[in-house]
């Protein structure tokens, strides 16, 4: 099914790339008369009795807007590779190899994050340690359900988390060699940047990412200003934000009429996003089946069913299937609990607003993904990162307490049990 790639909305980027090399923004394909003389092409029900009543049909979730389709998931999945490979091969980029290739990409850069990690913080602690927990920390990031399920719409949203753990990493590395200020410092924190900064164009939820440098680099830019030194630092990870808005933001402007709009509001979907708006009603739904929603059993393989959803919320939610809440199907995220017990050393070392601000955004997302488009399985994936690092560091930070102690061992089994 995914390697034939045969509805409409799964070839979206395929005919992006093929207008992008003719110069345009807008697909090839012109709207059914009947679309562009609604006057609301925008509410499902009546935009589907309009079509059905003239026998044609519309581009399911792509975005229309003034007369022309456009793709309103982000560009750079398509610039990346459908592009190029359309340019060398005069054919379609298997979508399906590039979720592969991003989930191969993300549990690198999981590896790579907790490296640096432990490199600047942590470095006495044991190696097998960090495999352990850099292997079920990839475990935790949704991305069995991507593999399985290797379609467009995972796609883009790979490719950001895969950009933002590498970017993480990156600048992570600078801030290793920040006090010698050798090892091509500027280089990595520009690379970090770019890689921050390019999920804007994959999935903006991700710019999250680049909050978390905050409590880590503040501390050492406000050290180099007290000194005099140059702000070649800053500059170099700043450009690749200027860089990246300016074009994303001349983007969204030739297609939509403003810089900050990216689209998603015109998509022809199974809601009218031009009215839905912001409903705080839908906050507790969320929050629930995101984070906190029990898994429901049976007694047959795979001992796991979608759960139920039940709401006293009297509009509509657009819900696509999960298993159940955050905390429970990845006990490991749990760790964050004991936060409290390691602020004192998190603190002296400047994790512990890193930590924090992470548990902060994730629930952010949470929030936002809620709000904007409702409770899907693949959206997981948008807040798993900012749950996992966090605990990640706390158990770090627990076994370097706990040295070789005996609840050392009580804590690595907490690890290998919560983590299968």
């Amino acid at each position: 099914y995914f390697r034939e790639e045969r509805g409409d909305n799964q070839r979206q980027y395929q005919e992006l790339a093929e207008s992008l090399k003719k110069g345009s923004f807008f697909l090839a394909e012109e709207p059914p008369l009947a679309l562009t003389e609604m006057e609301n092409p925008y509410d499902y029900d009546y935009r589907n009795q309009v079509m059905n009543e003239a026998g044609t049909w519309y581009k399911w979730d792509h975005a229309y807007y003034e007369g022309k389709y456009y793709v309103y998931f982000g560009v750079i999945p398509a610039v990346l590779f459908y592009l190029p490979y359309y340019l060398v091969f005069h054919g379609a980029f298997p979508t399906w190899l590039g979720v592969f290739l991003m989930g191969t990409g993300i549990l690198g850069g999981v590896y790579y994050l907790f490296a640096q990690i432990r490199r600047r913080w942590f470095p006495d602690l044991p190696y097998v340690w960090y495999l352990m927990l850099s292997l079920i920390g990839g475990n935790c990031l949704n991305l069995a359900a991507a593999m399985l399920h290797a379609d467009f719409y995972c796609l883009p949203i790979l490719t950001a988390l895969c950009l933002t753990l590498w970017g993480l990493g990156l600048v992570f590395s600078a801030v290793c060699v920040w006090g010698r200020g050798k090892g091509h410092l500027g280089v990595r924190l520009a690379t970090g940047g770019l890689c921050l900064a390019l999920t804007a164009g994959c999935r903006p939820q991700f710019l999250v990412g680049s909050f978390l440098l905050v409590p880590v680099l503040g501390p050492l830019i406000r050290k180099d200003w007290k000194a005099g030194r140059k702000v070649s630092r800053v500059l170099a990870l700043g450009i690749p934000y200027v860089l990246v808005a300016a074009g994303i933001m001349y983007y969204n402007g030739i297609r939509f009429g403003s810089v900050f709009d990216f689209g998603a509001n015109y998509n022809l979907t199974t809601n009218d996003m031009t009215r839905r708006g912001m409903n705080l009603d839908r906050l507790p739904d969320g929050i629930l089946m995101y984070l906190f929603q029990p898994v429901s059993v049976k007694l047959n393989f795979p001992f796991a069913e979608v759960t139920a959803f039940y709401s006293e919320y009297l509009g509509g939610m657009v819900r696509d299937w999960t298993y159940g809440g955050a905390f429970w199907t990845r006990p490991i995220l749990l760790a964050s609990v004991c936060l409290a017990g390691v602020k004192k050393e998190l603190r002296e070392k400047g994790l512990f607003g890193f930590t924090v601000l992470g548990m902060v955004m994730a629930l952010v997302v949470v929030a936002a993904d809620t709000e904007m488009a409702g409770i899907l399985n693949r959206y997981f994936t948008d807040f798993l990162w900012l749950l996992m690092i966090p605990a990640a560091v706390v158990l770090f930070q627990m076994l370097e307490k706990c040295g070789g102690k005996a609840c050392c061992r009580w804590i690595v089994y907490f690890v290998l049990i919560a983590g299968a």
